[in-house]
């Protein structure tokens, strides 16, 4: 069997000669036990980091080479008049001083910057924003299924995905009706999602609630694990019929 993380991989194992019939999707999972939704109001960090009364859009990990950041910061700089809106990335990469740079630049006082936060503290700090951004280069999908989608939902948070239209994360935000999808480069459309969804508290509390779920259902410990069982099995009983008899 070829195990792959999103149904991107495997149309594009198809297209390289792969058996279809091989292939079996296991998305990421993620720690939904430790990770839960977190009320705002109940979240030290955000009363810390100065953010407790903002909506507060979120990039959490990893910044790298395969992220787009260009939509973010077009985004971040249409909605800098909006004082109640606040960008937050949270993480390091090799990409980092490059778009803090940018910020200076562009005179972005509207986006803060933190580093990594100890494993302890991700259920909070995974809770500070109220909308999460996920980003992909185009190109990318079937290469790459951003990890830190999954962690945004186990908080119970909409995504907003900046990226290729056939992403596993498209897929899955369409999918479960947990955020919103936008190509990279058109940021008046992620500029207008974010703003409805700061306009909106009753469809992004009905969205974060669809995001919980999903990681109850299908991205948790648990349902991975009953993932990679059945495959096993399968790949088990397909060695055994393909023996000779004796």
């Amino acid at each position: 069997r070829n195990v792959v993380i999103g149904r991107c991989m495997r149309a594009y194992l198809i297209t390289q000669g792969a058996d279809a019939a091989r292939i079996a999707v296991i998305p990421n999972w993620v720690d939904d036990v430790a990770i839960r939704p977190l009320p705002r109001e109940r979240n030290p960090l955000r009363g810390q980091w100065g953010l407790a009364d903002r909506f507060v859009v979120g990039y959490s990990g990893n910044l790298g080479r395969s992220h787009e950041f260009d939509t973010l910061l077009e985004v971040a700089r249409r909605l800098a008049p909006d004082p109640g809106i606040a960008f937050l990335i949270v993480g390091s990469g090799a990409r980092l001083a490059e778009i803090e740079g940018r910020c200076r630049e562009l005179g972005l006082d509207n986006v803060l910057f933190r580093p990594f936060q100890p494993r302890e503290w991700l259920p909070q700090s995974l809770s500070v924003p109220d909308l999460h951004i996920v980003s992909l280069r185009s190109g990318l999908e079937g290469l790459v299924v951003p990890s830190k989608f999954y962690g945004a939902l186990a908080a119970g948070r909409p995504v907003l995905f900046l990226g290729p239209d056939t992403s596993e994360v498209a897929l899955a935000i369409r999918q479960h009706r947990c955020g919103f999808v936008v190509a990279d480069g058109s940021s008046a459309d992620a500029a207008h999602a974010i703003s409805r969804c700061a306009a909106e508290p009753e469809l992004r509390r009905a969205m974060g609630e669809r995001a919980r779920q999903a990681v109850d259902e299908h991205y948790s410990r648990s349902a991975a694990l009953r993932a990679w069982e059945a495959t096993l099995e399968q790949a088990a009983r397909g060695l055994a019929t393909s023996r000779p008899a004796p």
